[in-house]
């Protein structure tokens, strides 16, 4: 997908955003490529590429595309993946594209968020498990990350939770003006 400097840039943008998880909405956003992406196709390669991929549902259009970064848009799946599967037994992904928008949704099985957390859903450091904490494993950065990246490529990010129902993230992302090979 991308080059050695793409990786390498990648890793170093990472390093950073931990410190400010809004760095990615405050650097420079022309670092990051907004190339045509097919959005089902790599979300297939993605998919292939995680260990739970039984746990992974898809319900996926045909050759949807999208203006964005592949690795950024890696980055969105893996973290919005990596969080449902740490919640819930299993994430349906999908993909739909309407008029100049594409929405790509992550809906778990998980317990939810309760009302009053969920303003917070998308901001650094927020954590909803009691159970977890920096020695159990993440930092509360993950759905920041997602946003950042989300709005450096010119897409929003929404939150969508009942509690005992999962929660539902939906990614917006400007569509690359065709929806078939």
């Amino acid at each position: 997908m991308t080059g050695r400097s793409g990786a390498s840039l990648l890793t170093s943008k990472l390093s950073r955003s931990a410190a400010s998880p809004s760095y990615y909405k405050e650097s420079d956003a022309a670092v990051w490529a907004t190339v045509e992406v097919n959005l089902t196709a790599l979300t297939g390669d993605l998919l292939a590429l995680h260990s739970d991929e039984d746990r992974i549902g898809l319900d996926l259009s045909p050759a949807s595309h999208v203006l964005g970064d592949p690795t950024a848009l890696g980055r969105i799946f893996d973290n919005l993946v990596d969080n449902a599967l740490r919640h819930a037994s299993t994430v349906t992904v999908r993909n739909v594209s309407d008029g100049g928008k594409t929405c790509w949704s992550f809906e778990d099985d998980g317990p939810g968020v309760a009302p009053d957390q969920q303003l917070t859903l998308g901001t650094a450091y927020a954590r909803f498990d009691p159970s977890r904490d920096r020695q159990t494993g993440g930092a509360g950065l993950g759905l920041a990350i997602v946003c950042g990246l989300a709005e450096a490529i010119g897409g929003s990010v929404s939150f969508r939770s009942k509690p005992g129902r999962g929660l539902h993230v939906q990614v917006v992302l400007l569509s690359a003006g065709r929806s078939s090979e």
